[in-house]
């Protein structure tokens, strides 16, 4: 497995005990989504729609690329970092 670093905006820090990051273990993106998500449902509900895909406002960098640009399920590098992204409207 492989240590990968997911950044977490401070919208979301309170379904994750107020931490600015998570490290978890996992292969790809994915994976580290899911391992993350199945520690709080309620920020399961906040990153992905009933369909079970990451809500179109949330956005997911892997370095500076935008995960629905990459492959979901290729192997993430050791060290690797995830950002959570949510888009901010206002008016």
């Amino acid at each position: 497995m492989t240590r990968v670093t997911i950044q977490i905006p401070a919208a979301l820090r309170e379904f994750v005990e107020g931490r600015g990051e998570v490290v978890v273990e996992a292969d790809t993106a994915a994976d580290a989504l899911a391992r993350l998500t199945a520690r709080s449902r309620a920020l399961h509900a906040h990153l992905y729609g009933p369909n079970g895909r990451v809500r179109p406002f949330i956005h997911i960098y892997v370095g500076n690329r935008e995960l629905r640009e990459l492959e979901p399920d290729a192997v993430l590098a050791d060290g690797a970092e995830l950002r959570i992204v949510p888009s901010i409207a206002g008016g």
